[in-house]
């Protein structure tokens, strides 16, 4: 019996030391080059007007086509299994006075809700800041509307989070080149960007952040 359950504990053992060296190493069969690049894409970003209150609505949305060019092949690449976004929406500290765009206050992300009460029309929210959109008759589509509940002002910016393109997956400990999103960017195309009153002092493009302030 002793000798069984020293087999056990070994092979545990050797279980275990096997699954610590594969997170250690993902990748310690190779790389493999990228198989698409995916260029830019909108997410419409609008305030429901040039001056806000607690109450007003932030909208939200990406609509994109579900056949996605390809600049390596050449050709339009059919997104089968998931498009997701992270959607960044802090506070901003010390807007009056900072150049330093990243001045932001981290901790509204574990008190999100007390900040924004945040709807899903389109899509599904993981975390405060991450979202799955959904596949529509032939395209991805998130939507979401953010109704603010302090003062304040506030900053958001997007990145696609994954884009998971159906089919074979890569052999176990192998890796692509490249990021989970295939080089996609996200630019935004905003109405009622209030971003030159949040950083005054800091020239920032309007298609990369969407600033507000809720008074």
């Amino acid at each position: 019996m002793f000798s069984i359950c020293f087999s056990c504990d070994f092979l545990h053992a050797v279980n275990t030391l096997k699954v610590i060296t594969s997170n250690l190493n993902p990748c310690r069969n190779g790389h493999v080059p990228p198989t698409h690049k995916f260029g830019s894409f909108q997410l419409n970003v609008k305030g429901g007007k040039s001056s806000l209150r607690i109450g007003d609505t932030i909208f939200v949305n990406l609509k994109i086509n579900q056949y996605l060019y390809d600049s390596l092949s050449k050709q339009n690449v059919k997104v089968n299994n998931k498009v997701a976004l992270w959607v960044n929406l802090t506070s901003v500290s010390n807007r009056a006075s900072s150049g330093n765009v990243f001045a932001i206050d981290t901790t509204i992300y574990n008190v999100f809700d007390q900040y924004f009460t945040t709807r899903v029309l389109k899509g599904k929210r993981n975390t405060p800041y991450r979202f799955d959109s959904i596949l529509t008759n032939g395209h991805w589509e998130l939507e979401i509307q953010y109704i603010a509940l302090k003062k304040a002002g506030y900053i958001l910016y997007s990145r696609f989070d994954k884009i998971e393109i159906g089919g074979e997956p890569l052999p176990e400990g192998v890796c692509m080149l490249g990021d989970d999103v295939f080089n996609a960017k996200i630019t935004l195309n905003t109405t009622n960007n209030q971003i030159s009153r949040v950083y005054p002092t800091k020239s920032m493009s309007s298609q990369d952040f969407f600033g507000f302030v809720v008074e």
